[in-house]
């Protein structure tokens, strides 16, 4: 609306350089699509997820529509049921005790952060169900997430988009905002220093300082970054970055 260019650094539905795509929208992290078809890789080496079937919890707004839409699309992965829980859940049992009674080996968990996911881990916690089910959780959780959840988030496994910073000024840069918050910075720190030092190269290299001036040089540039050179594939503007399986 505001014709500004926009660059969307921790947002994973496929819809933002799908359906919604439009010329002042770029994006610096894999779409849920993408992270999907990274699960199957890692599906392959494990025989019970090669064998066993998959439920879908996911909250019920854009993001959790995408995810479970892009494991269900996803070669090979049976979906054996799925959920989808308003925002504001707090009792997760019925939506827990659906996943038990479906036999599934995997868990996938586009669940929204905040007090409810807290609840839904230490329900699940309670009904050992993280024991007996593998967990995935293309959330992406924040460092200060993941002691907010403390031991009920042993087990989950986090298939989302991670900086491997593999250039000589990542040290530099972590080193800095160590010095400045006396913590290492978290992964959404990392992703938001990713999209922001595109965004200044862009103003730096634009041929003019206006929106259009900016949003041409990041359609049409190359930018160093922690994870190395990136550019923007044409057509929906969604980086074209190394993406680790580990």
């Amino acid at each position: 609306r505001l014709d500004i260019p926009t660059i969307q650094s921790s947002a994973v539905a496929d819809e933002i350089t799908g359906a919604h795509c439009n010329a002042w929208t770029f994006r610096t992290v894999p779409t849920a699509g993408t992270i999907s078809r990274a699960v199957q890789k890692l599906r392959q080496s494990d025989k019970e997820l090669l064998d066993g079937g998959w439920y879908t919890l996911a909250s019920d707004y854009l993001y959790g529509r995408s995810s479970a839409k892009a494991i269900a699309a996803t070669p090979g992965i049976k979906i054996v049921g799925e959920s989808f829980a308003p925002l504001d859940t707090t009792d997760w049992t019925p939506y827990l005790n659906k996943i038990v009674a479906s036999g599934a080996k995997a868990l996938w968990l586009p669940v929204a952060l905040g007090a409810p996911y807290v609840q839904l881990m230490t329900q699940a916690n309670n009904l050992g169900l993280v024991q007996k089910i593998k967990i995935f959780a293309p959330t992406g959780l924040p460092q200060e997430f993941v002691e907010q959840l403390g031991d009920s988030g042993i087990g989950i496994n986090e298939p989302a988009s991670a900086v491997l910073a593999t250039e000589p000024g990542a040290k530099v840069a972590v080193d800095a905002y160590f010095a400045a918050h006396k913590k290492a910075p978290s992964e959404g720190v990392l992703q938001s220093y990713v999209g922001t030092s595109i965004m200044l190269q862009a103003i730096k290299s634009a041929a003019k300082i206006s929106p259009e001036g900016v949003r041409d040089a990041l359609q049409k540039g190359t930018f160093d970054t922690l994870v190395g050179q990136v550019r923007f594939r044409p057509g929906d503007q969604q980086i074209v970055a190394p993406l680790w399986a580990a």
